[in-house]
């Protein structure tokens, strides 16, 4: 049967479809210059020679390296093959050399003018070459598990057709200035809050049509809330998951403050649910005039170094200000330094939110009362040391049996 079915392929493939395996076992040196689309089984070292059978291929429409076993990992291959091959493909919709161990890409990328999706992830990428930016076309670009690039493009605003950013596993830890010019993207799987040139979490509010999964890395870095506020992570409607991290590395003085002194922070009041009779959010400035009415006036020092001293007062604000849209389901907060949590998370606002993870917040004495979100799953609460017990405020009407009766997973 899987017989007939290859010869079936075969049959409706026909010359359009190139496999390299299939050249370098030919014995009738067939010629595949009408070949569109071509792929080969990638090997754990491919030489150089291996690609020669590509001459004379010039109307590619595609290049893939595959593993049908899963089983080969990472390849050992040559810059020089990129370096050949490039040239030659000038009609490239999609390029890929994922897991193959290129160090650089030639200056020839950037004639791939008809190039919608490149594919790099698990490559030893380091830089790229200025021509990259001038891919107009481009949809799609993965750089996953890309752990030798720290820098993106720095005309990554030419890519406006850009749909699809996946990052997630590289050793960014900045956007570039131009990201907020990408105003077509879809899905972005980190974006990274730069310190000092790098891009700013505001940037974030002229991606409007971001869907799926996001996380929000570097949030030390933001220093004043009404940049987190034009993020404008309210409106993202068709996000389903969010990670709001900052950095894991906390001044020494967080662990020495008397605990008493956290305690008596200004309780901040509800501003989700007091005074509204209807499911309406309250805006932006509803929630800062109360914030300022509970803590009165609040100057954020904005040139701050956030690494030497965290301030847990623009950090509860920030966070308060990154409310997302109700649709949310997944939410998972890292590394948090305020004293306590947002309003919003405890929302019963929130009806769609079925996981729920608070990791290493290590000022927070207490947990939020999130018995009020009824589509609630999975529970992950982790690394909060300041914590020294739950009680029936965790479920704000003091009914566990009730409340949580549909929560599948509770880790403590």
């Amino acid at each position: 049967m899987h017989g007939l079915l290859k010869e079936l392929a075969d049959f409706v493939s026909g010359e359009f479809c190139f496999r390299l395996e299939e050249a370098e076992n030919d014995n009738h040196n067939r010629i595949f210059e009408k070949a569109r689309h071509a792929s080969y089984i990638r090997g754990q070292r491919d030489l150089f020679t291996r690609f020669e059978a590509f001459n004379g291929v010039d109307c590619l429409r595609t290049f893939l390296p595959l593993d049908p076993t899963d089983s080969i990992g990472v390849s050992y291959l040559t810059n020089k093959v990129p370096l050949f091959l490039l040239p030659k493909l000038k009609y490239l919709r999609a390029l890929s050399f994922n897991a193959c161990r290129i160090t650089e890409l030639p200056g020839s990328i950037g004639d791939l003018k008809h190039l919608r999706y490149l594919d790099l992830s698990r490559t030893a990428i380091k830089t790229f070459p200025e021509s990259t930016s001038t891919l107009y076309n481009l949809q799609t670009l993965k750089l996953l598990q890309c752990q030798s690039l720290s820098k993106l493009l720095a005309k990554m605003g030419n890519l406006t057709n850009l749909r699809h950013l996946f990052i997630s596993g590289s050793r960014l830890t900045e956007m570039p200035l131009q990201i907020h010019q990408l105003k077509n993207l879809q899905t972005l799987s980190n974006f990274m809050v730069g310190r000092d040139n790098g891009s700013g979490i505001r940037d974030l509010g002229q991606m409007s049509q971001l869907k799926g999964s996001l996380q929000i890395s570097g949030l030390q870095n933001v220093v004043n809330f009404v940049d987190a506020m034009e993020a404008n992570v309210k409106e993202k409607q068709d996000l389903d998951q969010l990670v709001f991290q900052w950095s894991n590395s906390f001044d020494n003085s967080f662990a020495c403050k008397d605990e008493g002194e956290v305690q008596y922070m200004p309780q901040h009041r509800d501003v989700t649910m007091s005074g509204y009779r209807s499911t309406k959010f309250p805006s932006f400035r509803e929630t800062m005039n109360a914030y300022r009415q509970d803590s009165g006036e609040l100057k954020l020092k904005g040139n701050k170094a956030m690494d030497d001293k965290r301030d847990e007062t623009v950090e509860m604000l920030v966070l308060e200000m990154l409310q997302p849209h109700k649709n949310i389901k997944e939410v998972t907060i890292k590394d948090y330094g305020g004293t306590m949590f947002p309003s919003w998370v405890e929302s019963p606002l929130f009806s769609n939110i079925a996981f729920l993870k608070l990791s290493n917040c290590l000022k927070c004495v207490n947990v939020p009362a999130i018995g009020q979100l009824p589509s609630l799953k999975n529970l992950v609460i982790e690394g909060m040391e300041r914590v020294k017990s739950i009680g029936a405020e965790f479920y704000t009407n003091g009914y566990p049996s009730v409340v949580f009766s549909i929560v599948r997973d509770f880790k403590v």
